[in-house]
């Protein structure tokens, strides 16, 4: 009696293989993919205003229930969109807020709308294009402090929860440019603890480097690239 043939081996597919070591794709049968995690509200089908403004409140006046919560699930697209609306509203209103003074020193005449309109939408892509950079030295710094390592999806995810929501403390007048940069730090620092296992010294060590790496690579643009 012959046995019968082995069966053939499932082909790798290189991007199946790519979004596996992003953690975005696992085994429909392994105990991660068949238990859901909970998130927030802003990833619920359908979700709208009211849970974007309920996603965003959570983070701001309770990041530590908010992370704890968040799950590990990879998402993101809808992080994504939270972290743009977030730096688009600020936008938008910050440069209400500028041509309206404007009016009230100069004439009508004097106010460029769409020069204005034009370097806030430059700032908004600036702004998204740091959150991603911050991300992705998060994702490459922290299992260097002992932090567990964790998917750059995931990474990106509380990222873009935490800069997006603290962008929103820039619409608060006069104080609104210090709240921001402190409340990013604090709340990230929750998150890194709640999300990602991370010890207090593990968040402050990794926030540590990427703060270095930024203000190092600052100073080369400022002071190290000729002037056009």
């Amino acid at each position: 009696m012959t046995e019968p043939p082995p069966a053939p081996s499932r082909p790798s597919m290189p991007l199946s293989r790519f979004l596996r070591v992003l953690g975005a794709s696992e085994d429909p049968g392994s105990p991660a993919a068949s238990t859901p995690t909970p998130g927030p509200p802003w990833e619920r089908p359908g979700a709208g205003a009211r849970e974007f403004l309920t996603t965003a409140a959570g983070i701001l006046f309770n990041p530590l229930r908010f992370f704890r919560e968040l799950g590990s699930a990879e998402v993101f697209g809808r992080p994504l969109v939270f972290l743009a609306l977030c730096l688009a509203l600020v936008a938008i209103v910050q440069a209400v807020w500028y041509l309206m003074t404007l009016l009230g020193v100069s004439s009508p005449a004097q106010v460029n709308i769409r020069t204005t309109a034009a370097t806030y939408g430059w700032a908004w892509v600036v702004q998204m294009v740091l959150v991603t950079s911050v991300a992705v030295l998060l994702y490459g710094f922290l299992p260097i402090v002992g932090v567990p390592a964790a998917s750059f999806l995931r990474t990106f995810r509380t990222t873009a929860y935490v800069f997006g929501a603290c962008a929103l403390y820039g619409l608060v007048p006069c104080v609104g440019l210090v709240l921001v940069p402190l409340a990013t730090l604090l709340i990230l620092g929750v998150a890194l603890t709640s999300a990602h296992g991370a010890t207090t010294a593990q968040a402050i060590a990794g926030m540590a480097i990427v703060v270095v790496v930024a203000a190092a690579f600052l100073i080369y643009l400022a002071f190290l690239v000729p002037p056009r």
